[in-house]
C-alpha cells in the first residue's frame, strides 16, 4: 500500500472548484516548532516580489521576513513528498524540479497583497507550477494572517496543514494583526505552460 496516495491521506480537495488540496495535521505540531527554530534566521531579509522581471522591496504589497532551507532539508523532503504525489493524481503538470523553501515570518502588519507565484518563463523555458504553504503557527499565536485564493473557500488553516494550489491562482495573506504568523512554502518547477 502507498501511505502517500490520497485515498489513504487525510487530505481534502475543494470540490467546488478543485482549485486546492488540503492536507490537515500533514506534521505535528513539535516539528513546526522545530523547523522554525532551525532556519537560518542569520539569513533573515525583506521579502521582494517581481515587478515586471525586477525583484524589489514595497512593504505596500508585501511585508515580510524571509530566509531561505534547502529542497533536501527535511521539511523540504515534507514538501516535496506532498507536491509531488498529489501532483500525480490531481494535476499531472510535468514537474522537474523543487526550488529552495522559503521560511516566512509575518508579524506587526505583516502581508502579502493579492499574486501569482507563476512568473513568465525563465532563460530555460521553465515556470512554477505548483505551490504548497506550510502552516508553521498555532493559529491562536496570531490574528488576520489568513491565506486567501481568488473564487476558493480556505478554512482556517491548523497548525501542520499544508495546501497545494496551482501557482497562476492569485492569492493573498491579510495582515497580520497580533502576534506571529511563521509558514513554509515550496514551488515545483516544469516546462512552461501552454
Amino acid at each position: 500500500m502507498n501511505p502517500m496516495n490520497p485515498k489513504n491521506l487525510e487530505g481534502r480537495l475543494d470540490i467546488i472548484n478543485q482549485r486546492y488540496w488540503l492536507f490537515e495535521s500533514a506534521i505535528s505540531k513539535k516539528q513546526c516548532e522545530l523547523i522554525i527554530e532551525e532556519a537560518n534566521w542569520n539569513l533573515q531579509h525583506m521579502a521582494e516580489f517581481m515587478d515586471q522581471n525586477n525583484s524589489k522591496i514595497n512593504k505596500d504589497i508585501r511585508k515580510t521576513i524571509v530566509t531561505f532551507m534547502p529542497y533536501y532539508s527535511p521539511v523540504g523532503c515534507i514538501m516535496s513528498t506532498h507536491l509531488l504525489e498529489i501532483n500525480k493524481h490531481q494535476w499531472n503538470y510535468d514537474i522537474d524540479s523543487i526550488q529552495e523553501i522559503q521560511i516566512a515570518h509575518y508579524t506587526d502588519g505583516g502581508h502579502y497583497d493579492w499574486h501569482p507565484d507563476t512568473m513568465p518563463p525563465d532563460e530555460h523555458n521553465m515556470q512554477r507550477k505548483l505551490s504548497a504553504v506550510l502552516m508553521l503557527s498555532d493559529p491562536n499565536d496570531y490574528e488576520g494572517g489568513k491565506l486567501e485564493i481568488k473564487d476558493a473557500e480556505i478554512p482556517p488553516l491548523k497548525q501542520g496543514t499544508i495546501i497545494v494550489f496551482p501557482s497562476p491562482l492569485f492569492h493573498r495573506v491579510t495582515p497580520v494583526t497580533k502576534g506571529n504568523r511563521f509558514t513554509a512554502v515550496a514551488w515545483a518547477v516544469g516546462p512552461a505552460f501552454r
